[in-house]
């Protein structure tokens, strides 16, 4: 009997410490992984900027720099699982490959620019900092980037249930910027920069943050000259140009120079400040042209915009400097030409009117647009036979050795000189005679001494023609030179970093 009452003892015992096991078992379900292949095209944000051949030729071929791709994975809850940084000697597509992914939807965020293979693969420019969170993650800027330091992004939201294969492309973001500088050679100033009154501190990957919100800008340097590139005035005037890359889309820009007192110093002198609202992957460019001093007075122009808006305003200031130091442009010497085809030589120039001389010779002038007063034409009817053009200048305005000057850069060699006149060659065809008229004005005659043998006493009519024109209007500069002087002057301010 006691036997089997044990026997039944245990057998309870048995069941009661079994029951107790199975409750405390948990049984977790084994989700399956998966794997994601992950391809970036590298080559897409350096065509957008135009930068494929600079960035093969001097970086990747010289094994310099390298490009990198980095990218992020994050899950549904904004976490990251997963990142890593691919780098490649040419533009070939990186490949990554993202394993033990569990089902569910993740975000990759890519981040293409160049690295340094020396310096642990970093960028000098740049930094992506805080990663954990997906809404942390940004882009921090360390240093003055240029054109080798542009950036592309990607995000790319997918869903995960099986092995994934994915193929992205990295999209521009920032603006270069190409900074022009033109004839500082004649000013005192042996650097120029291009600066911005802000800076940003960084450009937020959160994709929930949209806009200008993405830019935060680095406060202490709020309102300060930033500088964002310089070159030399020698550098520039050998037609050298530098490249800028800004991230932020909108600026505050303003040009600087130093002279000798204050180079390779903090402090520039800055002209005033305008505003940009910028696009991602789009070139500007920023010009800076000098025109001429007043005393302590620096007068310059200034630009920023596309390359067909810089194109006109280049010219723009071109001739406006031509105008300001050029002593006349050449007549038109097309001898036997006819009024029409004068009228059109001259469409740049204010017409004058129309006159005849003693002799029935037809004469149209037009007022000066250099620094000559006006420039008439000889014909021998109303209609052609073009014989003769003459440039007035006054002496107070230009000098005997401008004057001479002139001839020599428009390719003329003295022949000999006279009572009071002098003749200088160019071809067999086109001469001229250089002399003080009775109104004390330079007068310069361009002639054919085989067309002009034609008129009477061809050697003195030149120089009796001269004396008997009057001069209609001296040209006026004052309202241009008023213009000028009007622009906003320079101001001395300290670069802040």
């Amino acid at each position: 009997m006691k036997k089997i009452l044990f026997a039944s003892f245990s057998l309870a015992a048995l069941l009661f410490f079994s029951a107790c096991k199975n409750d405390e078992i948990t049984i977790e379900k084994v989700l399956p992984k998966h794997s994601v292949s992950y391809n970036v095209s590298t080559q897409e944000m350096y065509d957008t900027f135009g930068q494929v051949n600079f960035i093969r030729e001097n970086y990747l071929r010289e094994d310099t720099l390298c490009i990198g791709v980095t990218t992020f994975v994050y899950d549904s809850n904004g976490d990251l699982v997963d990142s890593k940084m691919t780098s490649l000697k040419n533009f070939n597509a990186a490949q990554q490959n993202f394993e033990n992914l569990v089902e569910g939807k993740y975000t990759f965020i890519t981040i293409e620019t160049l690295l340094n293979p020396i310096k642990n693969f970093k960028s000098s420019c740049w930094s992506f900092d805080d990663s954990d969170k997906i809404s942390t993650l940004k882009i921090t800027q360390t240093g003055r980037p240029s054109r080798v330091n542009i950036l592309g992004v990607c995000t790319e939201t997918v869903s995960v249930s099986n092995d994934v294969s994915l193929n992205v492309t990295p999209k521009a973001i920032g603006s270069l910027i190409n900074f022009h500088c033109y004839n500082f050679d004649k000013s005192k100033f042996v650097k120029l920069g291009f600066g911005t009154q802000d800076i940003l501190n960084y450009y937020s990957l959160d994709p929930m943050i949209q806009g200008k919100d993405k830019y935060n800008k680095n406060l202490t340097a709020s309102g300060n000259f930033n500088l964002r590139c310089s070159i030399t005035t020698e550098r520039a005037s050998q037609g050298y140009y530098i490249p800028t890359y800004v991230l932020e889309s909108e600026i505050d820009w303003k040009n600087a120079a130093q002279d000798e007192s204050n180079a390779n110093t903090s402090s520039w002198w800055t002209w005033k400040s305008s505003s940009a609202t910028l696009e991602d992957g789009k070139t500007y460019e920023a010009g800076f042209y000098f025109w001429f001093s007043e005393g302590d007075d620096d007068y310059v122009g200034s630009f920023f915009g596309d390359q067909t808006d810089f194109d006109v305003w280049k010219k723009e200031n071109d001739d406006l400097i031509k105008s300001l130091t050029a002593v006349y442009e050449e007549p038109y010497t097309t001898w036997g030409g006819t009024v029409a085809s004068v009228k059109s030589y001259m469409s740049d120039y204010n017409f004058g009117g129309t006159n005849t001389n003693d002799n029935g010779s037809y004469i149209l002038w037009y007022y000066g647009k250099n620094r000559e007063d006006e420039i008439d034409y000889y014909f021998e009817s109303a209609t052609g036979g073009l014989f003769m053009s003459y440039v007035f200048l006054n002496p107070e305005n230009v000098g005997e050795d401008e004057l001479s000057s002139a001839f020599n850069d428009m390719g003329y060699t003295f022949v000999g000189s006279g009572d009071g006149y002098a003749t200088y060659k160019k071809s067999s065809t086109v001469y001229i005679e250089v002399g003080l008229n009775s109104q004390n004005y330079w007068y310069v005659a361009y002639y054919n001494p085989a067309t002009l043998a034609r008129q009477k006493s061809p050697a003195k009519s030149v120089r009796a023609m001269a004396h008997k024109r009057k001069i209609k209007n001296s040209y006026d500069r004052s309202a241009l030179m008023n213009k000028l002087r009007s622009c906003e002057k320079a101001i001395s301010e300290e670069i802040n970093r």
